[in-house]
């Protein structure tokens, strides 16, 4: 059926049901069809030989080409379905009553940009924006991103441009681990639009969300060589816990930061352990 309807209904008073319900229905048969293809043409677009396997689902530039030009293609093909292509019902009515701001949408104040929740329809913008091209960003397989969006929604984000719909930063994250702790895969800004505490707000939402599961901190790996990013994460609390030798290939090593959470009083995750081999590393999801 349609996931996107199935935890939907949650916060909804009756009389919005009964009102959805011709809607649901219709997104039960026609868009979860339509969904269903958007998703798989999305994930045939890049055959599995091509992907590099370190990390897991980095493709390389020419596949980026390549994939973004077919991918271009087929979603402008599918803008007469976004409406029925939302990730959820509940964001769909928000809209059909005026845009009333939601926790997964609200303007940053004196911007003409959004932050609101990834849905499946900003892969392809995600994939073909120029933030790819910025020095350590990298792009993934379009199921890289589907399995983040699916399985932990509550801690991938975008901002969009409420002119150009352009995607112009973005965050995905998850919870894992024993202790259970959050963890940031991947976050990026349009260097146009850095220096304006877009980041910094998405990291708070992302502790947020790593707070209501009860993680004991949020981790995340930084390239040594991106001093930037090393400063940004220090300035906001993050800790250097350890070096991970190789972690993105042979002789690109990268820092291992913590923040440690309410649930962790002590402190204890942010203590400096020793370095490592990233085959040391343990596996808790499939990426």
């Amino acid at each position: 059926g349609s996931h996107g309807s199935m935890y939907a209904m949650e916060g909804l008073r009756i009389e919005e049901l009964i009102f959805l319900l011709p809607i649901i229905l219709v997104h039960s048969v026609v868009p979860s069809k339509t969904a269903h293809s958007l998703q798989n043409n999305a994930l045939s677009l890049l055959p599995s030989s091509r992907v590099n396997s370190i990390p897991s689902g980095v493709i390389n530039a020419a596949d980026r080409r390549h994939t973004c030009g077919r991918q271009s293609k087929y979603f402008s093909q599918q803008r007469s379905h976004k409406l029925l292509c939302l990730t959820s019902i509940n964001e769909l009515f928000h809209q059909l009553r005026g845009g009333a701001k939601t926790e997964q949408s609200e303007e940053v104040k004196n911007q003409d940009v959004i932050l609101r929740r990834m849905n499946e329809l900003d892969i392809a913008k995600i994939m073909c924006s120029d933030i790819q091209q910025s020095d350590y960003v990298i792009t993934f397989i379009p199921d890289y991103y589907l399995w983040y969006i699916q399985r932990f929604g509550q801690y991938c984000y975008v901002y969009e441009d409420k002119e150009s719909s352009e995607i112009i930063g973005y965050m995905l994250g998850k919870s894992e681990g024993v202790p259970l702790r959050g963890h940031v895969s991947a976050i990026a800004i349009h260097p146009k639009y850095r220096g304006k505490g877009y980041a910094r707000k998405m990291m708070k939402k992302l502790e947020k969300a790593a707070i209501a599961d009860s993680c004991l901190f949020v981790d995340l790996y930084v390239d040594v060589r991106n001093k930037g990013a090393l400063a940004f994460y220090e300035r906001i609390g993050y800790k250097h816990y350890r070096k991970v030798i190789n972690y993105y290939g042979e002789g690109d090593h990268a820092i291992d930061m913590h923040k440690a959470l309410p649930a962790d009083r002590r402190k204890t995750s942010e203590l400096r352990a020793q370095d490592i081999e990233r085959e040391e590393l343990p596996r808790w999801n499939i990426f």
